[in-house]
């Protein structure tokens, strides 16, 4: 299994489904040891028909469903939740960038195909049927109201 000893910079794409809550728990199961900072990011696709006032309507929407649980994610270790316009992978690409991120964790997909296709070092993809490895502590459930939605 992947060891998380040298990245210090997590960061987790959610499409804001049923495979989110997977990615979560690794991504706090990773972060652990290494105390590194996880961030939490979402992207959506804007209306051109909505113009800037649809844009915001849709981020303050969708970062309302993550602030309902901001508390809970900063104790878990969660250090960003980012809600941002554009396409999945090139947003967590630039956002990567910006935030220092040493690792992309995303669920399998058409995001992971293209990131790993863009050269990023460092991708792990999650598949969401593959658990946790037994004895992994229970303070993953703090983030869990956040996929319940």
């Amino acid at each position: 299994m992947f060891e998380c000893r040298s990245a210090q910079t997590l960061l987790v794409g959610l499409a804001l489904d049923d495979g989110d809550r997977a990615l979560v728990e690794r991504a706090f199961h990773l972060a652990g040891p290494a105390r590194a900072q996880v961030h939490l990011a979402h992207a959506f696709a804007p209306s051109a028909k909505d113009g800037a006032d649809g844009v915001e309507a849709q981020r303050a929407a969708l970062a309302e469903r993550f602030a309902a649980h901001a508390e809970e994610l900063a104790a878990a270790g969660a250090r960003g939740l980012h809600v941002e316009p554009g396409t999945p992978h090139r947003m967590l690409l630039d956002l990567a960038r910006r935030i220092g991120a040493d690792l992309l964790i995303v669920g399998s997909g058409t995001v992971a195909d293209r990131l790993i296709a863009s050269g990023w070092a460092n991708v792990l993809v999650v598949q969401s049927e593959r658990p946790l490895p037994a004895g992994t502590p229970a303070s993953q459930s703090a983030v869990s109201g956040l996929f319940l939605g």
